[in-house]
């Protein structure tokens, strides 16, 4: 076992015992944890030894915390000044005990996740068999138009059914309805999903007049759902798609682009970043008062007022949805230091299970389900947002020995196949990176269920896609 594993197996275990002494890492410890958990899955990037998954993973894992650094040098004997940092005024952000356990119970997830990164890579991989390392096919088997056209027709149709009909200008935002009322709380990611496979198959397309078709289809596609059926409702659910996307086209399936590179663009990167975040603080300040707006001086009125207003700047860049997350951490902190947070033992995980069948289902069936959007761990936060962070759940069952273990298994899933897939790319290998990027956000700041359905709508799409391309004797000789 090398150092740096045997470091934070031991980090871990200590978090683990000092937890259960009452005793918690000080603040300063906590931060310069995620430091190093950072640096150490960097240089693993660095050297290809890990993908781009994981780093994404862990960046939208460790973002809710991004509000602990200004606790350094907060004074928790004034609680007057603590009303200036990000998580006051609430009781359980002006404690000082409660905040340092918040900010350990990330520092011991971001440990579990390292550990589970090592675990799943071999010490002795050579060069040749890093991530780099790809076998490229001669030929992939991707669809006939027809079927291609149906994949993305149905992908957009299911947006468009779910996505409330009125935008921000015409209906306040959250009050718009859609087409129809289906319990789904899915629809829009088997919506995206969809879609990512048809980018995919674009993308892997063999035939050059083919691909052209396809990829102009699909970005049309896309450009429709982000910017009318999302951003022109006031949604955002589709950002991390958009990421996702790009991260197949500029990193997992560079070699097989038309622009494929050598080496990430990181100032294109740095674009887009910069875009989704724009876009993510502008349309979070506006949906709320978009309704008053008739032309563009109107427009450009409503955003000089939210600049003023302190809902648009730069500082702002920084916060958003995931500032928020942050909440679930600190009520579990804050309930189990006052001894009020009970031992579930697993039984979240049971209800996790019992509840995978979708809403629509169990209500033609009778069921009911123990975990939907009227219950479970998130309506159980003192101060929940909607959503449970993804050490909360964790923490409630296992305790901080479950804050280490639950965050090291997925890492270690998802270490191993990330090296699979690249090794062989495909359109299921691929198809499947943009989905966990897509759905990370509602995965480890909403709560485990959205990574569970994340999974199975990928699992039975590719089942789909393998009917949906071609299988005849002749066309099985033309891919060898």
């Amino acid at each position: 076992m090398p150092i740096a594993q045997l470091l934070l197996l031991a980090t871990g275990l200590l978090g683990i015992i000092l937890f259960h002494m009452d005793t918690y890492f000080p603040i300063s410890v906590s931060m310069a944890i995620f430091v190093g958990v950072s640096w150490l899955l960097i240089q693993r990037f660095r050297t290809k030894q890990i993908g781009l998954l994981i780093l994404l993973l862990w960046l939208v894992f460790a973002l809710p915390f991004i509000e602990m650094p200004s606790y350094l040098w907060a004074d928790f004997n004034s609680p007057a000044s603590l009303l200036k940092w990000g998580l006051g005024p609430i009781d359980y952000a002006m404690n000082e005990e409660i905040v340092a356990l918040t900010a350990m119970l990330g520092a011991i997830g971001g440990v579990g996740i390292a550990f589970g990164v090592f675990s799943g890579q071999s010490t002795s991989v050579r060069v040749e068999k890093r991530l780099d390392g790809i076998e490229r096919p001669r030929k992939f088997l991707t669809m006939d138009i027809p079927f291609y056209l149906v994949w993305v027709i149905v992908g957009v149709g299911i947006s468009v059914i779910f996505s409330p009909q009125e935008t921000i200008f015409e209906a306040r935002y959250t009050t718009g309805t859609g087409l129809v009322s289906v319990n789904l709380g899915s629809g829009w990611m088997i919506s995206y999903a969809i879609l990512t496979f048809a980018f995919c198959d674009a993308l892997l397309d063999n035939v050059k007049a083919r691909m052209l078709i396809k990829k102009k289809v699909i970005f049309l596609a896309v450009a429709y759902i982000v910017i009318v059926l999302q951003l022109l409702r006031g949604d955002r659910d589709s950002l991390p798609w958009v990421v996702g996307l790009a991260g197949i086209f500029f990193y997992w399936g560079k070699n097989y682009t038309q622009e494929a590179r050598s080496k990430i663009r990181w100032s294109k990167v740095a674009i887009l970043v910069l875009l989704i975040l724009s876009s993510n603080m502008i349309i979070g300040a506006i949906r709320s008062a978009a309704l008053d707006v008739r032309d563009l001086d109107s427009f450009l009125s409503l955003l000089s007022t939210q600049s003023d207003d302190g809902r648009i700047g730069f500082s702002n860049l920084v916060h958003g949805t995931w500032s928020a997350a942050i909440m679930g951490p600190l009520s579990v902190a804050g309930d189990s230091v006052n001894g009020i947070l009970d031992m579930k033992w697993g039984k979240t995980y049971a209800d996790l299970v019992l509840s995978i069948p979708p809403g629509a289902l169990a209500d033609a069936l009778g069921y009911e389900r123990p975990i939907d959007g009227t219950k479970g761990p998130a309506w159980e936060m003192r101060y929940g947002m909607g959503g449970t962070h993804a050490v909360v759940v964790p923490f409630m069952n296992f305790r901080m020995a479950g804050v280490f273990v639950i965050p090291a298994i997925w890492a270690y899933v998802m270490v191993l196949y990330e090296r699979s897939a690249m090794r062989q790319v495909t359109v299921k290998g691929l198809s499947f990176f943009g989905i966990m990027v897509m759905a990370a956000p509602h995965w480890l700041w909403y709560g485990e269920k959205s990574g569970f359905n994340a999974v199975l709508i990928w699992a039975i799409l590719a089942f789909f896609y393998r009917l949906s391309i071609p299988h005849t004797a002749a066309v099985q000789q033309y891919a060898r």
